[in-house]
């Protein structure tokens, strides 16, 4: 048990060193503004330790996940990015299996070499699409800011940002990756899509009704500020009996 607790701190905080070695910690904060990095400078080190303090990553949903995904969980990281929830769950969480569903050409293909250089391949599968309603080819706006990519123009530009781009990106739904055997039916799944988390939950409708997975999400706006995702996804999940719980911004639905 105490090897395999040391070997997982060594990869995650080797997906950290990445990170910041290439990017700095200003890249790291521009590219994932929702996390607070807190860093304890030591005024003594030991002989050997690096100069640079490791950084402390707090993140409400993340942590309240990493406290009740239960081991050997199938999970679905939708909107994964370049890998943060992915590989810390897949750190973190003994015999989980994990899917990383990213369109964004730039983040993915960062994501896949993260998940590399953790040493995660056999654990951590990248795909190169999007979850949606259902399946075919979508239009995903490249925002100026590198988290705000999305299938919704409106969450792309917001709060001041610039849509640098546009690209046709591939779109699945969760019944259709679980029906044709693509993935495995999943235990939980995370939503972070800038705006398209309603359409993903209506794109899991039958999986979610017969398989009752456990589902973590961040509302966005649909369009305007007035709608949020939120919405309509707890409209669907309280049909189906689900019980809806706020984590703060990030929401958590679960059945008993």
């Amino acid at each position: 048990m105490g090897t395999d607790i040391k070997e997982n701190t060594q990869r995650l905080r080797l997906a950290v060193a990445i990170t910041v070695r290439e990017h700095g910690w200003v890249g790291l904060i521009r590219a994932m503004p929702r996390y607070v990095l807190r860093v304890t400078r030591l005024s003594r080190r030991p002989k050997g330790a690096p100069a640079e303090s490791e950084p402390i990553i707090e993140d409400v949903l993340l942590k309240f996940m990493l406290e009740n995904v239960k081991r050997g969980s199938v999970i679905y990281d939708c909107g994964a990015h370049i890998g943060l929830y992915a590989i810390t769950l897949a750190t973190k969480i003994p015999g989980c299996r994990v899917y990383a569903f990213e369109p964004n050409p730039a983040a993915y293909a960062e994501l896949v070499r993260r998940i590399e250089a953790a040493r995660l391949s056999s654990v951590v599968k990248p795909i190169k699409a999007a979850l949606d309603e259902s399946c075919g080819v979508r239009k995903f706006y490249i925002s100026s800011e590198p988290c705000r990519c999305s299938l919704s123009q409106y969450n792309a530009v917001f709060r001041g940002n610039q849509v640098t781009s546009t690209i046709d990106v591939v779109c699945y739904s969760v019944d259709q990756l679980v029906d044709t055997g693509l993935c495995e039916a999943p235990d939980v799944i995370k939503i972070d899509t800038e705006g398209n988390e309603h359409r993903v939950v209506f794109g899991a409708r039958k999986t979610i009704a017969s398989r009752c997975p456990t589902i973590y999400f961040e509302p966005h706006g649909i369009n305007g500020e007035d709608i949020k995702t939120s919405q309509p996804i707890c409209e669907l999940l309280s049909s189906l009996n689900y019980e809806i719980r706020s984590l703060g911004y990030p929401m958590w639905a679960y059945k008993e």
